[in-house]
């Protein structure tokens, strides 16, 4: 069941944290050790632009942490380049908090 509360990591657009892109959105499901599902909006508005799924599966000793992105409309060639790009600092940012709990 998912959890409705908001998550508000800025005020206004991006902002960063330790060279880490920041975003606005609303936290959509939380199971401590196995899933973070929230979803993104664009900048400077309450647009859904993607939903993004995090998974943690502990196996041989190790977790593996998996993302997915859903997104509401196909992208162009560039967009998807822009939206992959994040996604090793976005994979390197949860790792780093879930490490810390």
């Amino acid at each position: 069941m998912a959890t409705e509360k908001t998550l508000r990591i800025c005020n206004k657009g991006h902002k960063y944290y330790k060279s880490s892109r920041l975003t606005n959105g609303t936290l959509l499901d939380l199971q401590p050790k196995r899933l973070i599902k929230h979803n993104l909006f664009e900048p400077n508005s309450e647009t859904v632009m993607a939903v993004l799924t995090y998974e943690f599966q502990e196996k041989d000793g190790i977790t593996l942490l998996t993302g997915k992105e859903e997104l509401p409309q196909p992208l162009d060639t560039a967009a998807f380049d822009d939206a992959s790009a994040g996604w090793k600092s976005a994979l390197d940012l949860v790792k780093q908090i879930a490490e810390t709990l």
